[in-house]
């Protein structure tokens, strides 16, 4: 019953509204009007093409609802699942990633971060040899360019899959994903390979910041349409508040951040 339901649920007001004045009309001629006397010549026939008339309007009401808003329905929820699939592949990558730079780099970030502490940050692993702090996926060891390269290239290939069915996407998504495929920080990576120098990261600060920033506004839009993937201890975390204040307007500062640690927290930060 429920997918049945929840059709009928969704089907237009206006359709509604047709049905409930096919219905009267309907019953007033089919229990009322037919008893009456005809009052000019044809007034009966007209009853009969009118009954015929909401007869055929409620039949196609019911067919509509029946096979295109379930179907409608269906293809919405193969398409939600595609893009929420998408959605937390790019979240989850970049999860990941920032995860391994703080366990080598002790640095305060809020959420999102701050442009100075985004320079901290990267002044920080400037000042830790490249080797120390390599990133480890699938235990494949590479440089942090390299693992940066490779978030970039995940991050493309799912805003790819994207573009592809734009049309089925918000608007406000896919000005997330544009400015993420198109971030100065990608352009930069793209570079650095091109040209295979040593980096320093810290140069780069205020592009890592907008790297940054803009995946904190996706996982903040996940979060707000009720389609972030949380992970077991993440939903302990919402379950205390966490996500609702990390992703409020303002975020949370650092200081914030080890507060609501220190009171929900067995280790806090």
């Amino acid at each position: 019953m429920g997918p049945f339901f929840t059709a009928f649920s969704q089907t237009p007001k206006n359709l509604w509204y047709g049905l409930i004045l096919c219905v009267f009309l309907y019953s007033l001629i089919d229990l009322y009007l037919i008893n009456i006397p005809e009052l000019f010549t044809g007034g009966s026939l007209i009853g009969v093409i009118i009954k015929e008339i909401c007869l055929a309007f409620i039949a196609g009401f019911f067919f509509y609802a029946i096979v295109s808003q379930l179907r409608e329905n269906k293809d919405k929820q193969h398409l939600d699942f595609f893009i929420r699939k998408r959605i937390n592949n790019i979240i989850s990558d970049f999860a990941a990633l920032t995860s391994q730079l703080e366990r080598v780099v002790k640095s305060p970030m809020s959420l999102p971060p701050t442009n100075l502490e985004v320079k901290s940050f990267m002044q920080g692993l400037d000042g830790i040899s490249e080797k120390s702090t390599s990133s480890t996926v699938n235990a494949i060891s590479m440089t942090w360019a390299q693992r940066f390269g490779l978030n970039q290239l995940k991050a493309r290939n799912e805003i790819e899959k994207l573009y592809l069915i734009s049309t089925h996407v918000d608007s406000e998504l896919l000005e997330i994903c544009s400015k993420i495929d198109d971030c100065r920080f990608f352009e930069m990576l793209e570079q650095i390979r091109m040209i295979n120098v040593q980096v320093k990261w810290a140069e780069f600060s205020d592009m890592m910041y907008d790297w940054y920033r803009l995946h904190w506004f996706l996982a903040k839009y996940a979060y707000d349409k009720h389609i972030y993937d949380f992970t077991p201890e993440e939903k302990s975390m919402e379950e205390k508040g966490f996500f609702s204040k990390a992703f409020s307007e303002k975020g949370m500062s650092y200081e914030e951040l080890v507060e609501w640690a220190k009171m929900n927290l067995d280790n806090p930060i």
